[in-house]
């Protein structure tokens, strides 16, 4: 019996005693902090300064997640394996505030949509001597980056693998590259419990259609990250060119949910 982030940290670092010698790929799927919202005591003691149940609870559940993370970190470097070890820390969606009184800001949305505050979620990337400490690459990647970018770091090179989304974000992060990792990036989604409430967006430089609830809605997030002034009207065109885009990248997918 244990907390589960916790349980989730010893697996990892046992793992990486026992295979310190060879290669390896370990995926880590914390849970913390989606709900249920449960935590050690002596965490929830760590916040008793912050008055909404909720939101005390979402502080000591990240509280066990960044020291779970920690005891990863620390087993690589008690094996000497920190500068030949690409690290990826992602989530997955953004927050719920009503569920677990998480924050979203600036971004309007949560857990559920494509605006903003759904799809922006923390991305960190750690490779000591090979990536530079403390820097901040603010142009627009996906997790679909993590596969393309491992396997280049790995050695392989597109040639051999398959056809990917993604990207390898390396020569972007050391700046040995300019320009846009992605020329456009893309989203859908459908609640399965509400399958009428499909949504799709595209994002292209600054500009990002918005689908949803029957329309089409153009936004400047360099100049309006929150997604308050619809611009389609203003921009006709540039909102019929992401549109145009848009539909192309659906018509290729599997049909939606229905």
């Amino acid at each position: 019996p244990d907390y589960l982030t916790f349980a989730f940290a010893r697996e990892p670092v046992s793992f990486i005693h026992r295979s310190a010698d060879a290669p390896f790929f370990l995926a880590v799927p914390f849970s913390a902090v989606h709900p249920p919202q449960e935590a050690p005591a002596d965490y929830i003691a760590r916040f008793a300064a912050i008055g909404d149940k909720k939101r005390r609870l979402m502080a000591a559940m990240l509280s066990t997640l960044d020291d779970a993370t920690g005891r990863i970190l620390a087993a690589l470097r008690e094996e000497g394996l920190e500068s030949s070890t690409l690290i990826f820390f992602v989530s997955d969606n953004g927050g719920d505030p009503a569920k677990n009184a998480s924050r979203n800001d600036p971004f309007s949305g949560a857990k559920g949509d494509l605006l903003e505050g759904g799809i922006r979620v923390p991305f960190f990337v750690r490779w000591p001597g090979h990536l530079p400490a403390g820097a901040v690459y603010d142009r627009p990647v996906s997790s679909l980056d993590i596969a393309a970018t491992a396997l280049a770091a790995a050695g392989y090179r597109e040639r051999a693998v398959p056809a990917l989304d993604g990207v390898d974000l390396v020569p972007y992060l050391t700046g040995r590259r300019d320009g846009e990792p992605h020329a456009a990036l893309y989203w859908r989604y459908t609640s399965l419990s509400a399958p009428q409430s499909g949504q799709a967006a595209i994002r292209s430089g600054d500009y990002k259609l918005l689908r949803r609830g029957g329309r089409d809605a153009l936004y400047d997030l360099a100049r309006d990250p929150r997604e308050t002034r619809d611009l389609a009207a203003a921009q006709p065109e540039r909102a019929d060119g992401l549109r145009r885009q848009l539909d192309a990248w659906m018509g290729g997918l599997v049909p939606q949910v229905q």
